[in-house]
């Protein structure tokens, strides 16, 4: 398993089971549930894509990949010689080396995991200051297994989180000061929330406000914690209003946790919803893995 910090030249990152290590210098953009765009000096460098084939490993990947670019695209899709750059990474992969440029230039790397089905794609970029040698560690540190049954980890920009295994990936969202991403399982709806800068922030409301804006007023609230760095609140609603809610199919129990983390001028929450009293145990020992890095 990939090391979860960050060194000073290289950056590991985890997004919804595949881990790989890049250059600090290298930026990656989410833009998808399993595709990630990686750039340097803003020229792209590889796309990454993958999808859990399950049962499915003798599968011809090569030849659904081919059938799929001739039915969206007049490109034609064919096999060519691996380069030497890329070959270390035979020891531990079945490579498909293909292309789709006149000249038979390597455009990409197929692959599946012979252990989880995972069909992996990376399409190579030209770019201007990176050559194939300087690829290869970074696709030779993709991983698409983790250690741990209990929790899925997640890095990605400057936080990481850990997530039990019962609990699958929703939705999610990057936009400017905001990050979330969105969990369900076990009848509960999670979300984890960082809010960037914390000083602008901050500068106009309280952090029981800046709650109340991500996941709305409470009916009954009750405040569990509320201090210069850290708010915490749930609800106990009446029997009334649990009807209610459920008539119109939300959730009558909430819980929210908020804090400033002043070291790395971030504010992070997390939210949960749930038809039945939450658990705090497992929102708590969900909040304290959720981090700044």
């Amino acid at each position: 398993m990939l090391q979860q910090q960050k060194s000073d030249k290289v950056c590991h990152i985890s997004w919804n089971g595949l881990q790989c290590a890049l250059p600090r210098s290298w930026e990656v953009i989410v833009s998808g549930p399993c595709h990630l765009l990686i750039e340097h000096d803003f020229h792209p460098v590889m796309e990454l894509r993958w999808e859990q084939a399950g049962d499915n490993i003798n599968t011809d990947i090569f030849e659904i990949i081919r059938r799929s670019f001739a039915k969206t695209t007049d490109t034609v899709i064919t096999k060519v010689v691996l380069p030497k750059e890329f070959s270390p990474l035979t020891q531990q992969y079945t490579l498909i080396p293909v292309s789709w440029e006149p000249g038979n230039r390597l455009n990409g790397l197929l692959w599946q995991c012979s252990l989880c089905g995972t069909v992996i794609f990376c399409n190579i970029a030209a770019h201007p200051n990176i050559s194939w040698a300087q690829l290869e560690p970074v696709l030779n540190s993709i991983c698409c297994h983790s250690e741990s049954d209990e929790a899925a980890f997640w890095s990605i920009q400057d936080f990481q989180l850990h997530i039990p295994r019962s609990f699958s990936f929703s939705d999610y969202t990057f936009a400017a000061g905001l990050s979330r991403l969105a969990f369900h399982g076990d009848d509960l709806d999670l979300q984890l929330c960082r809010l960037a800068p914390a000083a602008e922030r901050l500068s106009g409301n309280s952090l029981s406000q800046l709650l109340s804006t991500l996941q709305g007023d409470l009916v009954n609230e009750e405040i569990l914690t509320n201090t210069a760095t850290l708010h915490e609140r749930k609800n106990a609603p009446h029997t009334a209003h649990q009807l209610l809610t459920r008539l119109r199919r939300r959730n009558p129990f909430c819980w929210g946790r908020i804090w400033h983390n002043e070291k790395a001028n971030r504010i992070l929450a997390v939210t949960a919803e749930s038809k039945r009293p939450i658990d705090l145990k497992t929102v708590h020992s969900i909040s304290s893995r959720y981090e700044i890095v």
